[in-house]
């Protein structure tokens, strides 16, 4: 039988089964076998490459194989289908091979583990809200939790500064031991088993961190719609250069959960908005790092500044077409008076870590604004050192 690349051994006993145990009735030229599903039924006259289907009855799902043509000789395996343990599609549990209808979890489009060749790098996104890995199957220590909005993480012996949505790559994965540390600025830290003995998957969320891919898995280019760099014009004053494009944005965006359950126009499931229509309303907001902490919704305040997508006038009037697709530079010398009086400020007054939005005047009431796409993080210097 074929080892599960997913599954330990205590929760996929199929791969004991060897076709020489097996009861194989001759049908013309091909070998047809039996295949009894206990508290389900039997499935006969399968051949090799055979599909077949049914309900899970349980937490577990045992096998049966008659071995003489009584029928009054069994071998049997079982299979973890709970899901608490991966139950992946394309993996292989001895005779069998799981197909993607009824699977826990999509088919991977490469693997990052291999028996015989660990990834030597591994390349993660941060979140400040952590969630737990079913997949690390209880080694990870980094687990669910809220952690730093913003931090510098040592990993081997390297440096990384880190905030909300921040990609960063870990080298010689391979070369400390079956357990990769995290430690934080505060003191704390937490591990990921990295050895391969667990899986290593693409888009699963260990802790804080998002795992995107490594050296022989590439992250898939993620569809972000927003996206802000910040640089030093030639009178020496920050200014910020923003493309987006939300023409046809793709619901799989990476976006802030911060749509509210009681509006209809939510999806309660991903906490999104369910239209993704360009409006003329709809603008950009510079919001500092650590405001993706807020309750009961992230960035539940006013951003320092914002605009909106048409940049220079007030858009939100029905005379204005919307603006699906463009670049805009946040500059203080242009950007209208409304976004930099009263609650918001002009850029010379910002420093440290922030995030750019783009997001939606929507809801029962404001803020939160729904957003649209979350994008990256700049960093303005400390005033005086600009």
């Amino acid at each position: 039988g074929v080892m599960s690349k997913f599954m330990d051994e205590d929760d996929s006993t199929c791969n004991t089964i060897r076709a020489e145990d097996v009861l194989a009735m001759g049908n013309d030229d091909e070998n047809v076998y039996s295949v009894t599903v206990e508290e389900y039924g039997i499935f006969g006259n399968l051949q090799v490459g055979d599909v077949f289907q049914f309900e899970r009855v349980g937490a577990w799902t045992k096998f049966s194989f008659p071995t003489n043509e009584e029928n009054d000789e069994y071998i049997s395996c079982e299979l973890h289908t709970s899901c608490s343990a991966p139950l992946v599609a394309g993996d292989n549990h001895g005779p069998f091979q799981l197909l993607d209808n009824g699977s826990c979890l999509e088919i991977p489009d490469c693997e990052i583990c291999d028996y015989d060749e660990k990834p030597t790098e591994l390349v993660f996104r941060y979140r400040s809200k952590g969630e737990t890995s079913e997949l690390q199957m209880g080694r990870a220590t980094c687990n669910e939790g809220i952690y730093p909005s913003s931090t510098t993480l040592n990993v081997n012996g390297q440096s990384y500064s880190v905030s909300e949505g921040t990609e960063f790559t870990v080298t010689g994965v391979d070369s400390f031991g079956a357990d990769t540390d995290f430690g934080f600025e505060d003191g704390s830290s937490c591990s990921i088993h990295t050895s391969c003995s667990v899986p290593l998957t693409k888009n699963d969320v260990i802790g804080p961190f998002e795992l995107l891919g490594s050296n022989r898995c590439p992250p898939t280019s993620d569809p972000q719609c927003i996206k802000a760099t910040l640089r030093v014009d030639v009178n020496g004053n920050n200014v910020v250069d923003v493309e987006f494009d939300y023409e046809n944005l793709d619901p799989n965006r990476n976006f802030v959960s911060n749509c509210s359950p009681s509006d209809n126009s939510c999806d309660l499931n991903t906490g999104s908005i369910t239209d993704f229509t360009p409006l003329s309303s709809d603008w950009i907001g510079l919001y500092p790092c650590e405001l993706s902490e807020t309750e009961p919704f992230a960035f539940n305040v006013e951003p320092s500044t914002w605009t909106y997508t048409c940049y220079d006038e007030v858009c939100r009037e029905n005379q204005f077409p919307a603006v699906p697709k463009g670049n805009i530079t946040f500059d203080d010398e242009t950007l209208p008076e409304f976004t930099k009086t009263g609650l918001y400020k002009p850029l010379e007054e910002l420093e440290g870590c922030y995030v750019v939005l783009l997001n939606r005047i929507d809801g029962f009431s404001a803020p939160p604004y729904y957003n649209l796409c979350l994008g990256n993080t700049i960093e303005f210097p400390a005033q005086g050192n600009a």
